[in-house]
């Protein structure tokens, strides 16, 4: 395991897979097309413009699927918003789907 710097240890309970695909989020009557950037069993990192608020809930929804995901925003760092999934069923699906090849959905 590299170092680390002191107080920065690993706390995700699962690995993350970095992507590039397209979401929206939806956050009370707001909604958003926004950027997966990364995903796990237990969550993932969105980039949106809507102005989320820690400890908020969000519903992530896959355009063109049947896939939807509720998650509690856990980080805001700019315009990326780290969420925990309810269900970590739900973050194997969405992963599956953001690992599959697909043509540029942007």
């Amino acid at each position: 395991m590299p170092d680390q710097p002191a107080g920065s240890e690993e706390r995700r309970k699962s690995v993350r897979q970095d992507t590039d695909r397209e979401v929206v989020v939806q956050a009370g009557e707001d909604t958003s097309r926004s950027r997966l950037k990364n995903i796990s069993d237990g969550g993932a990192l969105v980039e949106t413009d809507l102005q989320l608020e820690p400890d908020g809930e969000v519903t992530l929804l896959v355009p063109g699927q049947d896939i939807q995901a509720v998650a509690g925003v856990r980080r805001i760092a700019g315009k990326g918003a780290g969420v925990e999934f309810d269900d970590a069923m739900i973050g194997q699906i969405i992963g599956g789907w953001a690992a599959a090849p697909t043509p540029r959905d942007d």
